[in-house]
């Protein structure tokens, strides 16, 4: 199948005045993302993705900054049709930055699942420490354990040191302990270790989250705080599986302590 846009064509909408025709490339993809027929979108959806991926090369960063604000206020348009939205959305999953934030924070908040999914997802990918904020604000009003779910998974990628006590009350509920446990591992910060051992022997999925959080400090070079995790496992988990995982790790961190060992 042919790329809807030819070279020079993509090469003419990052010409002088490149704003507005980006803006009108996307306004004529539109319907033909929104396609009856969905395999009748592929194209327009190359096309897009081709701008945007052009748009986010090295150098173009008054581009990329111009067609995230277009794509954005696409996004948050409950006018342009669904199926066009989520494709919108995908593309600021990779290249939107911080003038994206506001639009995708609004459509989190809409009705429509498959759109608001993708914007928190965008939302996790997000460079700015806005994104970081709205996900957490999400969160604190969230009351759908699926939905909460998500959030705290996208706060624990991004590891959000000032949500561990808002993602510690969810370690307290069955359907949302085990992502709120991993979330905490991810961060692997001070407060987020000592909430694990709080919970561990009572919430399952604590000690896996432990050893989580000891990779990432022996990952950053914080060897002592890891294999103080890692000791305390192996001498107090009932489980042979964490056990054997936290002696694994103890031997890592002495072997990387050792000179002369690769």
């Amino acid at each position: 199948m042919k790329p809807y846009f030819a070279t020079s064509v993509l090469g003419d909408i990052f010409g002088a005045g490149h704003d507005l025709r980006m803006e009108r490339a996307v306004n004529e993809l539109i319907p033909k993302l929104a396609d009856p027929k969905v395999e009748s979108r592929y194209d327009a959806q190359m096309a897009l993705q081709d701008i945007a991926s052009n748009a986010s090369k090295p150098g173009n960063g008054a581009a990329r900054k111009a067609l995230g604000k277009i794509l954005a206020a696409k996004a948050a348009d409950a006018s342009v049709p669904q199926p066009a939205r989520v494709w919108i959305v995908r593309q600021l999953e990779y290249m939107g930055g911080v003038e994206a934030v506001g639009a995708l924070t609004k459509v989190m908040s809409g009705k429509d699942a498959e759109v608001r999914e993708c914007a928190r997802r965008a939302l996790e990918k997000n460079p700015a420490p806005a994104a970081t904020a709205s996900l957490r604000a999400a969160l604190e009003k969230a009351s759908d354990a699926t939905w909460k779910i998500g959030l705290i998974n996208s706060l624990g990628q991004r590891a959000d040191g000032k949500s561990v006590k808002l993602i510690a009350k969810s370690l307290g509920e069955a359907k949302t302990a085990p992502a709120a446990a991993l979330a905490l591992g991810n961060i692997a910060n001070s407060r987020a270790v000592e909430t694990l051992w709080g919970a561990f022997g009572k919430t399952p999925e604590a000690g896996e989250a432990l050893i989580v959080a000891a990779n990432q400090l022996a990952a950053k070079g914080d060897t002592a705080a890891a294999r103080a995790i890692y000791q305390r496992i192996a001498e107090q988990a009932k489980s042979k599986a964490l056990r054997a995982a936290a002696e694994f790790g103890l031997k890592k961190a002495d072997s990387a302590k050792a000179p002369g060992k690769k």
